[in-house]
């Protein structure tokens, strides 16, 4: 009798976890990226830079973006 208990008091823990279970947003990123990556590109073929110039533009580009936005704001 006493394992019955047991078994019981454990499928209502189960049960009741499952009614309060939050929900989780999943939120993809992947236009930004995306967008950041051809926003690169179009930098290094409109400024025709060479291949070191353009990983170099990986590293300063975004800090020149954050420069802009932040006089803007």
């Amino acid at each position: 009798m006493n394992c019955l208990v047991i078994i019981v008091a454990l499928i209502k823990r189960i049960i009741l976890s499952f009614i309060q279970m939050e929900k989780i947003k999943i939120e993809n990123h992947s236009f930004t990226a995306f967008s950041w990556f051809a926003g690169w590109l179009f930098t290094i073929g409109f400024l025709g830079l060479s291949f070191w110039k353009g990983a170099l533009a990986i590293l300063v580009w975004p800090y020149y973006i954050g420069v802009f936005i932040n006089s803007i704001i």
